[in-house]
């Protein structure tokens, strides 16, 4: 009877019969892939480049471990993933974030500062188009009733109308804060697109309402009771009546 010898397959790490080790994949290296390529969570972004600087470090000139090039993919992937998420926050806040907390506070600390330009900048149609003179007058019918300007922020614990699915715009209570001690609410009707349908969030109008039917709106002439568009569409009914 012949001895036959025994199957043991083949075992990652181990040598064979000729000495010849085969070398394994690091753990680590494929987790720090796997971490940046999942690009919908800037934490994983995060993380992928630092699980894959360790493992390069621990595989290091090991010949019996190997997965340096996944780890150097994850490195590149995550960093260039992470500089995305920076730009794309930074872009966010200057762009929708700003405008959806606070308002109209940076076009009214321009306004005060008089630096028209950037107010504008704020605004789209007739607030964009305004001119200078007519700012002017908007922010010193503020500064007559008000005084000097401090801040504003969205006013959350006012009872706010749902945004309808596929609207454009949104008018927001915002709590408008003055250097004298003054609290006053003020309604700003925000449109979250542009006229190519493109996200760009701009300020339509700004409403003080003083009571007694009296109001400081800006742009002049804004019609704060009407959403846009109402009335064209009211006026081509009669037409076609």
């Amino acid at each position: 009877m012949t001895d036959q010898a025994p199957d043991v397959g083949y075992a990652p790490g181990l040598q064979d019969f000729d000495g010849a080790e085969h070398p394994t994949t690091s753990k680590l290296a494929i987790t720090s892939l796997v971490c940046s390529l999942f690009l919908c969570c800037p934490i994983t972004t995060i993380l992928g480049p630092i699980f894959g600087i360790i493992s390069i470090f621990l595989i290091g000139s090991n010949a019996a471990r190997k997965g340096k090039g996944l780890a150097i993919a994850a490195i590149i992937i995550g960093v260039l993933a992470t500089a995305g998420w920076i730009f794309a926050g930074r872009w966010g806040w200057s762009n929708v974030y700003r405008i959806i907390m606070t308002g109209p506070n940076a076009a009214l600390e321009a306004g005060y500062a008089g630096d028209y330009d950037t107010f504008r900048s704020d605004f789209r149609g007739q607030g964009a188009d305004a001119s200078d003179a007519e700012i002017k007058a908007f922010i010193e019918q503020l500064s007559a009733r008000y005084g000097a300007f401090d801040t504003a922020i969205i006013d959350e614990s006012a009872q706010q109308t749902p945004t309808q699915q596929n609207q454009e715009f949104v008018d927001l209570p915002y709590l408008v804060k003055f250097k004298d001690g003054s609290n006053v609410i003020a309604e700003c009707r925000i449109f979250m697109v542009d006229d190519n349908k493109q996200l760009n969030v701009k300020l339509d109008f700004i409403h003080f309402d003083l009571g007694d039917g009296q109001s400081i709106v800006f742009p002049p002439g804004a019609k704060v009771d009407d959403p846009p568009g109402q009335e064209e569409s009211a006026s081509d009914g009669e037409d076609s009546a």
